[in-house]
């Protein structure tokens, strides 16, 4: 909860959890995916941005469901079958 959500303890919640609820700001630079970021508190030399590329190497297997609240998350373009790309 906001001073406590730095990069590190939401990263370390998400390895242990089966579902995750995110509620933040949001950015999302439609040339390039890989830097979409949500804004968090900035802290232990981290600055406060989580990009869609610090979790690629994330181990989510556990994870049965992920939910995101957070500004310009849903800006992107929609396929054939009205997803979310």
């Amino acid at each position: 909860i906001e001073g406590q959500a730095t990069e590190a303890a939401v990263l370390a919640a998400i390895r242990g959890a089966r579902m995750v609820h995110l509620a933040t700001h949001g950015d999302l630079l439609s040339g390039a995916a890989a830097f979409h970021r949500l804004h968090l508190a900035p802290g232990g030399g981290a600055d406060g941005f989580l990009h869609a590329h610090e979790l690629l190497g994330l181990d989510a297997r556990g994870l049965e469901l992920v939910t995101l609240s957070a500004c310009h998350t849903a800006l992107g373009r929609f396929d054939a079958g009205d997803n979310l790309r």
